[in-house]
């Protein structure tokens, strides 16, 4: 019979629970863009194959020398994009019933040396901010749609371009 109470008991209780947190935690992964037109879906669009998922950030940053357009060439869900120091000017594309689903991490574009466009349908997976730098522009020309309760928030001096119905409720 054993002891509950034992050192050796204990330790193993301890290595248990701490196996349990470990594996029931999960890490982003993020995804920095390469310098390539490949669809957004694909790992050779993205810098070492790593395509950033549902909690990652895609990173449109200085390995991109030039305008970009990319496909997403799927739906996908990402945590958030990030727009630093691209070479120019980043466009996303879908084809019809394709949507791009951001997570809480929202846009990011408060360091952004180049203006993002979106002509994708976007779907707020959580409420988000979007922060737009002073001298940029985020526009977007695909439906924008969430869940009731979903907000959006809008943070920084640059300018946000809304061109599709939007059918979020206001807060």
């Amino acid at each position: 019979m054993f002891n509950r109470h034992s050192p050796r008991y204990l330790a193993v209780s301890i290595a248990s629970s701490s196996l349990l947190t470990f594996a029931a935690t999960s890490r982003a992964t993020d995804g920095i863009k390469a310098d390539n037109p490949d669809d957004l879906g694909l790992p050779s669009s993205w810098v070492g194959g790593s395509l950033p998922d549902a909690l990652g950030t895609a990173l449109f940053g200085s390995s991109i020398t030039t305008d970009q357009s990319y496909a997403l060439g799927s739906s996908l869900t990402w945590g958030g994009i990030t727009v630093t120091n691209p070479g120019g000017i980043q466009t996303i594309i879908s084809s019809p019933g394709q949507v791009l689903s951001l997570g809480s991490a929202g846009v990011s574009m408060g360091t952004a040396t180049a203006n993002l466009v979106i002509q994708s349908n976007l779907y707020l997976a959580a409420t988000q901010t979007w922060t737009i730098g002073s001298g940029r522009t985020l526009t977007v020309t695909g439906q924008v749609a969430g869940d009731s309760g979903t907000n959006l928030v809008k943070a920084g001096s640059g300018g946000l371009v809304l061109w599709a119905r939007t059918p979020l409720p206001e807060a």
